[in-house]
């Protein structure tokens, strides 16, 4: 669709559309009413090439209007969005067939027109891939929202009904709403409630948090039975080294909801989340951490709406530091996995809004984290050879590997007073289990975010940078243990 754009940036999109390689391509140009005569003229003279189809339209109908009649006369078995002056969320190649049945492009949506028929198109497709190389560009022109998100307020409400209809059409119920940096924010809420288990695995230790000596397991509790909304909780508590007045105290807390595991071995929190789940009887199982606290009422609505999506393995929440900073906004990888976003602030959004929006990630940590207990059976539970750090990285490589998602949301927040209760440090006999059974994984760029450190530094994507300290110390540990000697405290030192 065309509609008097400048004459140089559509001769610039021509020239990139001429000096294209593939040799089988037609192009469907739809002049929609331009008023401009040197870009009629220019039309003119690219229509004079045999591969150029050239519609006028007698009226302005717009861009909806326009690149309908545009499909209309195509004829490849694929069509390629191409926009006037260059943008690229609108370079998608979809058969042409599925666009057809489909209806093309709707009518009240202009602005999001083809953000509406990729959701639409999303539906229906056997495949969808996505290629991670840079192959177009957007023109940052004058009016385009490339330069300014609020140049097309109509596109932005036709975006949020968009993906309204969408969740609409497949069964998704959420609220759906703009941020304050003007990306979709998408509320969920589960359609059951089924019955949570809560997997909490303590030796009873005591810590200081907010200036104040605490019992943390039973601070956890008191936060979940005081703080929480949803209807189902069974605690799973799996104990050892802990006084009957603590446990009588639990009992007061939590009522019938209160299961007690006693744990009478060597100290593996692997091993206990798999006894804690085996003893639990919920159909969504959550491993959770004593030294955590609920901070948001309605946490595991939260993570079991995610959950209801079947190719959905595991879904984590925002974890907090005591101070409110981020803990954690889950795991991406770098040689290795490291933390997204610790230590920023809850104002911060990331690039591209990345901390304010539910996403996907490579990895989730298990100081809290919800699953469908039939998936979390399926790949084995946890790997009991990795009784302190790392299991959570295992698991989710295994889930991964069996074609799970996992899916982290800013929805949900919890306090992680991290490593209270027991010693954080990393030994390296776990990173050489890691490595020995992930290798290929830990030395691969994250998938979803493959240069979240430098951008979350404010560098340009095309910066070469060295490698973060804590990667080189992860790289140093794992070749120091393979002969014997001790490398750095941790992969954060």
């Amino acid at each position: 669709p065309v509609h008097d754009p400048t004459v140089s940036g559509l001769r610039s999109c021509a020239n990139s559309v001429f000096s294209q390689d593939h040799p089988d391509w037609e192009w469907v140009i739809c002049d929609d009413a331009s008023t401009d005569s040197q870009v009629r003229a220019l039309l003119d003279e690219l229509s004079a090439d045999e591969r150029v189809t050239l519609i006028r339209r007698e009226t302005n109908g717009g861009i909806v209007a326009a690149t309908n009649d545009a499909l209309s006369r195509a004829s490849g078995e694929f069509l390629a969005f191409l926009d006037h002056e260059n943008y690229c969320s609108h370079l998608s190649v979809m058969r042409r067939s599925l666009v057809n049945d489909l209806g093309g492009l709707r009518s009240g949506f202009d602005g999001a027109q083809d953000y509406d028929l990729v959701l639409r198109v999303s539906e229906h497709a056997r495949a969808i891939a996505h290629i991670p190389r840079v192959l177009y560009h957007w023109r940052m022109s004058v009016g385009s929202t490339a330069a300014d998100a609020d140049a097309k307020p109509y596109a932005l409400e036709a975006g949020r009904r968009a993906v309204a209809e969408h969740l609409d059409r497949v069964g998704v119920e959420a609220e759906v709403s703009l941020t304050d940096q003007r990306y979709l924010r998408v509320r969920r809420s589960p359609h059951a409630t089924p019955r949570v288990s809560l997997i909490i695995p303590t030796n009873g230790a005591h810590g200081r948090v907010w200036g104040q000596s605490m019992t943390l397991v039973e601070n956890c509790v008191a936060s979940i039975v005081a703080r929480s909304t949803y209807p189902d909780i069974e605690i799973v508590v799996v104990h050892d080294m802990i006084e009957e007045s603590l446990l009588a105290r639990l009992r007061a807390l939590a009522g019938d909801r209160l299961v007690e595991v006693p744990f009478d071995r060597p100290f593996n929190f692997s091993e206990k989340i798999n006894l804690g789940v085996v003893r639990s009887t919920g159909s969504i199982v959550v491993p959770l951490n004593d030294d955590t606290m609920v901070a948001s009422p309605d946490w595991l609505e939260t993570l079991v709406a995610h959950l209801e999506e079947p190719d959905v393995g595991m879904v984590g929440p925002r974890l907090l530091l005591a101070d409110g900073r981020i803990q954690s906004a889950g795991h991406y990888n770098k040689f290795g996995p490291h933390h997204v976003a610790a230590g920023c602030t809850t104002d911060e959004t990331g690039p591209f809004g990345l901390l304010t929006l539910a996403s996907e990630r490579s990895g989730l940590t298990l100081a809290c984290a919800a699953l469908r207990r039939e998936v979390f059976d399926e790949v084995g539970g946890l790997s009991e050879v990795f009784p302190g750090a790392f299991n959570d990285v295992d698991l989710a490589y295994k889930l991964q590997r069996a074609g799970y998602r996992l899916v982290w949301t800013p929805e949900a927040d919890l306090f992680h007073f991290e490593s209270l209760s027991r010693d954080p440090s990393t030994r390296p006999i776990e990173l050489t289990h890691l490595f020995e059974r992930w290798g290929v994984e830990c030395a691969t760029a994250d998938w979803f975010l493959p240069r979240l450190d430098l951008q979350m530094a404010g560098a340009s994507l095309s910066d070469s940078l060295p490698v973060p300290p804590q990667t080189s110390n992860m790289v140093v540990t794992w070749q120091m243990a393979q002969i014997g000697k001790p490398g750095p405290r941790s992969v954060t030192d």
